[in-house]
């Protein structure tokens, strides 16, 4: 009776769980290949019991998913890096072009001026949004930004994950029902911050300093704010990603083959222009 119960059940995983397209069930030469490297034991595909051969395709579909969920996170980022980059891009092309072709070089009075004005950042640069530069900016980064948010790639790339037991602002939210002190995961800064920081700059317009108000000042604060909480809070974390955490896994190899320029090399020098780009 045992028997039979344990067959019935291994029978009924074997048909309900995760039926995705593209995935067989395991032939018996395949359950026995995969079994052999995760057993001492000799696996007969002869003598195999039902529950052994539906477990060995359940974990079949279970690392179908696994890389299923890492590409998706690996394409979001790359189309959402890629979106910022063209949205800024795009706008210093577009915005230097209309300063020095088509803004006329005279004053209120008509006179014409040698030098003109000029806009100090990208943000006042894109200030109106009716413009070429308005436009193509808050598109390229309203979709990039959403690209990132939803691509979780802090949880499922190995060379970004962190572990969820770094905490920071620890015992600041008090202490859960173990009396385990409250804090907010690093790994869940490093998947809001940035996303957040582009819809804030993208959203929040920056008129010339000159010409600002009272709430255009408040507003320009709020989108500095996001500008830090996109550059620096990126910059920082994966500064600390690099040099301090041990449990990423850096130089995975693709096809039996890695980069010729170490990957902690790479992204030292992309943090480097970040933090440069804030600084100036």
């Amino acid at each position: 009776w045992l028997k039979a119960s344990l067959a019935r059940q291994a029978r009924f995983v074997a048909q309900a769980s995760f039926p995705l397209a593209g995935i067989r069930p395991m032939t018996m030469e395949a359950s026995s290949e995969r079994f052999d490297k995760s057993s001492s034991a000799r696996f007969d595909p002869h003598h195999a019991t039902s529950w052994e051969i539906a477990r060995l395709d359940f974990e079949e579909r279970l690392d179908y998913i696994d890389g299923n969920m890492r590409m998706r996170a690996t394409s979001l980022l790359f189309v959402g890096s890629l979106c910022g980059l063209l949205g800024f891009s795009f706008a210093g092309f577009l915005g230097y072009w209309r300063q020095f072709t088509e803004v006329p070089r005279t004053n209120f009075r008509n006179e014409t001026m040698q030098h003109f004005y000029f806009p100090a950042t990208v943000s006042e640069m894109v200030d109106d949004p009716t413009s070429a530069e308005g436009k193509v900016f808050f598109a390229f980064v309203v979709t990039g930004a959403i690209c990132m948010l939803t691509s979780w790639y802090s949880w499922s790339l190995r060379n970004v994950y962190i572990g969820d037991d770094t905490i920071v602002f620890k015992g600041w939210l008090g202490v859960d029902r173990s009396g385990r002190p409250r804090g907010v995961a690093l790994m869940m800064l490093r998947q809001f911050l940035p996303p957040v920081g582009m819809m804030m700059v993208a959203c929040i317009r920056a008129p010339p300093q000159a010409n600002r108000t009272f709430t255009d000042i408040v507003s320009c604060c709020i989108h500095t704010l996001g500008a830090v909480m996109a550059i620096g809070g990126y910059a920082f974390i994966e500064l600390y990603t690099l040099v301090w955490d041990k449990n990423v896994v850096f130089d995975t190899k693709i096809h039996n083959a890695r980069m010729r320029c170490p990957e902690r090399l790479v992204r030292g020098i992309l943090i480097g222009f970040c933090l440069f780009s804030i600084l100036g």
